[in-house]
């Protein structure tokens, strides 16, 4: 208990908080405070309007002209023209497809970056979780190092022990407070970190327990994946955006029209009707078609590659996954069976073991522990990573 107040104490000197806030709290409040996620999204409304400009005809070209004769008997000329610029109907169709694809493909860019910064928040969580952890330890250690030079303070002064024993006593806590004190500061480090996420909102975290993530088998877990994971979603949308674009350089071979009005007066004479043009394109697109059709080839083929590569790494990830699982789990089966720090106090105590012996067998002992805490952080880690897209 006295642990836990002194671990309290620190995070709220630290923090400058009284309250800590949970994951999820954490994850909603960077969602809603980070700037980079705001410009984000404004970015997004931006573009989604731009790609929404340039789908309607041309505006109408009015023409007025006056020309006085150069003599009275000839009177004034006066000429009125209306026209209005037309693309071939698909090709209006077809630019309104890529405008709606060009949304939805920025749309997945967009949450890969905001999956982008949440992941570094988490793993900024992660990382203090874990110094959480190892502060218990840490503190659990220093108090046992300070009860042992107590005693063997006690000791030397009547004698008991010579001035060697007394001076490994002396390292033991000098080490454990460093250590105790180096945490510290990376619990620090870590708060600001994921502070300056929030704004710089302060955000305390008490936690020593790691989010549950369900670890599903790798086949389940891919196609969630390829379901979900914008940038693959991005990548799909490049093909396909690029086959819209080769269905839109063929409308563009097709004739553009124009129609409008004409009128002249000419001495209360008028001339006035309607007028029709349309324009052949032979040189001006000429290679276009074909450029179309080979980009159209290379967004295939990159995402099949971006597919190839994502599957690739998945596997390697899940098995590094599965190892760390693995390793932690072992260590914390051997750490919570065994009451070895007990048994060695005990045996200190009783004279069965010397001083060197039983530091040796201490440093061993939380050397196994902090082996156990990397590993148990190192599994939580990777894990998140595969499931970013849930973020």
């Amino acid at each position: 208990m006295k642990n836990k107040i002194l671990f309290l104490a620190f995070l709220l000197t630290v923090s400058g908080s009284a309250w800590g806030q949970s994951y999820n709290q954490v994850m909603q409040m960077i969602q809603q405070n980070n700037l980079s996620i705001a410009a984000s999204q404004k970015y997004l409304e931006a573009e989604t309007y731009n790609y929404k400009t340039g789908l309607a005809p041309e505006d109408p070209t009015v023409e007025y002209g006056y020309f006085p004769g150069n003599k009275s008997s000839i009177g004034i000329k006066q000429t009125l023209d209306v026209t209005m610029g037309f693309d071939f109907p698909t090709t209006y169709f077809n630019k309104k497809k890529i405008s709606r694809s060009q949304a939805e493909n920025i749309s997945y860019l967009t949450q890969n970056k905001i999956q982008d910064i949440l992941l570094i928040a988490r793993d900024y969580y992660f990382e203090i979780v874990y110094l959480n952890k190892y502060h218990l330890v840490l503190t659990k250690r220093n108090e046992q190092a300070h009860a042992l030079l107590e005693a063997y303070q006690e000791k030397f002064n009547k004698g008991g022990v010579n001035i060697l024993d007394l001076n490994k006593a002396k390292m033991e806590l000098a080490e454990a407070e460093s250590r105790l004190r180096l945490n510290e500061s990376m619990i620090a480090i870590y708060t600001e970190k994921l502070s300056m996420l929030n704004y710089s909102n302060k955000l305390v975290v008490f936690d020593t327990l790691y989010p549950v993530i369900q670890l599903q088998s790798f086949d389940t877990l891919y196609n969630e994946l390829v379901a979900m994971h914008p940038l693959l979603k991005s990548s799909s949308m490049e093909t396909e955006l690029a086959n819209q674009q080769v269905s839109l350089s063929r409308s563009e071979w097709l004739p553009d029209l124009e129609v409008g009005y004409s009128g002249e007066d000419i001495k209360g004479d008028i001339f006035q009707g309607i007028k029709v043009g349309i324009s052949i394109p032979l040189w001006h697109d000429l290679n276009k078609v074909r450029y179309s059709k080979m980009h159209a080839e290379f967004a295939r083929l990159n995402e099949k590659r971006i597919y190839n590569q994502t599957e690739s790494w998945l596997r390697q990830k899940y098995t590094e996954v599965l190892a760390l699982k693995k390793n932690y789990e072992e260590y914390e089966q051997v750490l919570t069976s065994s009451n070895s720090l007990a048994m060695l106090e005990k045996s200190l105590k009783l004279g069965q073991i010397s001083l060197i012996e039983y530091l040796f067998e201490m440093t061993y002992y939380y050397r196994m522990y902090d082996q156990y805490l990397f590993y148990e952080k190192s599994y939580h880690l990777a894990l998140s990573e595969m499931y970013r897209f849930n973020l």
